[in-house]
């Protein structure tokens, strides 16, 4: 590896600075949508057990809390996603921060 003058390293800290930032505002957003999911997702579940309880006599009761059901899978289905994304998302930060490190030991003096 070649050595960097200051102006390099001050350019390769602000790009890794940039990058850090924007890696922990997708952790966070991913993170903000997986909770409201979550919400919506139990509300869903809610939803058709209130539904199968209100038709219980009814022979299509399962049938009307069918909907409700399948989404609350989908929903699920979004939750592992969105919890994955954030996860890979606070490693790649942690990654970026560990890079941070060993480029700021590396650092050359200012001359």
């Amino acid at each position: 590896m070649s050595e960097l003058s200051p102006k390099q390293w001050a350019e390769l800290n602000e790009k890794l600075e940039k990058e850090l930032a924007a890696t922990e505002a997708l952790a966070g957003a991913s993170a903000k949508t997986a909770t409201k999911l979550i919400l919506a997702a139990t509300f869903l579940f809610l939803l058709a057990g209130a539904l199968v309880f209100v038709f219980l006599d009814e022979t299509f009761a399962l049938l009307i809390a069918m909907p409700p059901a399948l989404l609350f899978l989908v929903c699920v289905m979004y939750i592992l996603r969105h919890h994955k994304v954030a996860d890979l998302a606070r490693q790649d930060a942690d990654r970026i921060r560990r890079d941070i490190r060993q480029w700021k030991k590396k650092r050359p003096a200012e001359s």
